[in-house]
């Protein structure tokens, strides 16, 4: 049986200006290409070709790699044997990691991630459970979480794999769609907040909420080119907060906008809080950097530590433990 790299078994996981371009991205001419191309190493995204997998599963062929050095993906993803051939490919990322550090939410997330797998492998349609993997990027226990980052890393990761996606939807672990919502994970070629309205657990009452305008948190759809194009999510935005206020702006600046789908109703699943993290240090140092746009796709760095792969219920799911590095 495959296992994660934390003594569970992942088969029973059931959870204001404006201009053309960011910088380091669009708009680069060949000679900014070759100048790329020979810059140090510290400074290029990095994954790592050779991960360290768990010496305690050596049968197991989670987390090799092809001959090119591409991330192996589950048998039954690349051959999705009921998808039709002109059906768009879907990745949903999922940012992840259970602490108890109190500057980000971290709390009760693995039972999030049982409750969310088990309720997406009923929710979503065979036909589109045919074309989807579920990527569960996992980081270390170094350094503050950091969500945006972990966005960054699961796109190069998914992108540099044997089957790449059409479109990618990067999603919070605490958020499930509700009946109303069918068809929000289908293709769309815009930029798409899937959730406009969710609830939250205070107490003993849930409460429904209606996200900002120019939040983007929760599940954004969006196509391989166009995140490509925004720099991905900043990577200097950790703890809690911000980092979806940030790539609101970048998808407006940088791609004229986003949609919102309508009703976009979601329920958030119950866990932990932490008060007071919007009058932390380290909120107050995010809010600074609002607007960065130099930070992302064209400063990662990371190291993979781990990779598992299985079927969870009726969904192929990918678990990638990533560290962060010069962050």
């Amino acid at each position: 049986m495959l296992q994660s790299h934390h003594q569970r078994n992942i088969d029973s996981i059931i959870q204001n200006d404006r201009s053309k371009s960011p910088p380091g991205m669009d708009n680069r001419n060949a000679a900014q290409q070759q100048q790329a191309a020979t810059t140090q190493k510290q400074e290029q995204p990095h994954i790592a070709k050779t991960p360290q997998l768990r010496k305690n599963n050596p049968d197991s062929q989670t987390g090799t790699r092809n001959k090119e050095g591409e991330p192996k993906v589950a048998p039954n993803i690349s051959a999705r044997n009921n998808a039709s051939p002109d059906q768009k490919h879907l990745a949903i990322v999922i940012p992840f990691r259970e602490s108890k550090d109190l500057r980000s939410q971290g709390i009760d997330r693995e039972k999030n991630l049982r409750q969310w797998l088990d309720y997406m492998s009923d929710f979503l349609r065979p036909e589109l459970i045919a074309v989807t993997t579920i990527y569960i990027i996992e980081q270390t226990q170094e350094g503050i979480f950091n969500k945006g980052f972990l966005f960054n890393a699961g796109f190069d990761y998914i992108m540099k794999s044997s089957a790449p996606p059409n479109y990618l939807i990067f999603h919070d672990v605490d958020q499930i769609p509700r009946k109303t919502c069918s068809s929000c994970y289908d293709y769309r070629s815009s930029p798409t907040k899937l959730i406009r309205e969710t609830t939250r657990q205070e107490g003993n009452k849930t409460v429904k909420r209606k996200l900002s305008p120019s939040n983007v948190g929760g599940a954004l759809m969006m196509t391989p080119d166009i995140y490509r194009k925004v720099n991905g999510y900043s990577n200097i935005l950790a703890g809690w907060g911000i980092e979806d206020d940030n790539m609101g702006y970048r998808i407006k600046r940088f791609n004229g906008g986003f949609r919102v789908l309508s009703p976009g109703a979601f329920t958030g699943l119950p866990h932990a809080r932490v008060p007071g993290l919007d009058t932390t240090e380290q909120f107050r140092k995010n809010t600074a950097n609002a607007q960065d746009t130099e930070t992302g796709l064209s400063t990662l760095q990371y190291q993979v530590s781990d990779e598992t792969e299985a079927l969870v219920k009726k969904l192929n799911v990918v678990r990638v433990l990533v560290e962060p590095v010069g962050i």
